[in-house]
């Protein structure tokens, strides 16, 4: 068993007490390790404590007008949106951007041996913030950084 500087439980232990280790997860904003064995682990954390984790994760755009749409590239993560204006791209490239989160989480373990691995944390913090937010974590962030193709 491995040291860590987070409290640890074992899995049955962790189990049977699931009630207690969410109350300290969830009220003392406190991550809890659980293993199974020597060899399996897992984070138990609050998604809304993540989320905060993940603000240095930032989103930004570039924007490329064509002579009868527009494109907008989410740098991060690769994912283009196209659309009459730049407000139909930029809601194309959330509805493209939500397509690539859920295929991403539905088989994380498949796009971790790709070069789609380092999406893990942008991927993350759009998929925890809430839908009606989304659109506004990507233009809030990008504002003073998007730029022109």
């Amino acid at each position: 068993m491995s040291v860590t500087a987070l409290p640890e439980h074992q899995f049955t232990a962790a189990k049977t007490g699931l009630s207690s280790v969410m109350d300290t997860v969830v009220h003392e904003h406190q991550p809890q390790v659980v293993r199974r064995g020597n060899r399996e682990a897992m984070l138990l954390v609050r998604s809304d404590d993540l989320s905060r984790w993940l603000d240095t994760f930032t989103f930004s755009f570039a924007v490329a007008p064509g002579e009868d749409d527009v494109a907008v590239v989410i740098e991060q993560v690769d994912v283009v949106g196209v659309g009459d204006t730049f407000d139909a791209a930029l809601d194309d490239a959330v509805e493209e951007l939500r397509v690539r989160a859920q295929s991403f989480f539905e088989r994380t373990q498949f796009y971790l041996e790709t070069d789609r691995a380092a999406h893990v944390p942008y991927l993350l913090r759009f998929a925890l913030t809430p839908p009606e937010q989304q659109k506004a974590l990507l233009v809030d962030e990008t504002c003073s950084k998007s730029n022109l193709l």
